[in-house]
């Protein structure tokens, strides 16, 4: 469970101003894109990657020791291209 760090309201057109707090620890500055996820009882609320930043952290995780089978871009756009930010 997370830890509680403000409240907020939706207004009439369903937005939401998220807390200082969290805006500054998640990096969020005005036009940063999110994802929001149904997660049953509540929302989860995350910083979309960049494409960039998602090869970027994919560097070094494959060795000749833990290859796994070929995936095809379109795969790899179908698993992961819904938390890509759309840069």
């Amino acid at each position: 469970m997370g830890i509680e760090m403000g409240k907020a309201k939706v207004d009439s057109r369903g937005r939401i101003t998220l807390p200082d707090e969290i805006r500054r620890e998640m990096g969020l500055t005005p036009g940063k894109e999110i994802r929001v996820e149904n997660i049953g009882k509540g929302v989860l609320i995350r910083p979309a990657i960049t494409k960039k930043d998602f090869i970027k952290s994919l560097e070094g995780c494959i060795t000749s020791k833990n290859r796994a089978e070929a995936l095809s871009p379109l795969e790899i756009k179908k698993m992961w291209g819904p938390m890509l930010a759309s840069d």
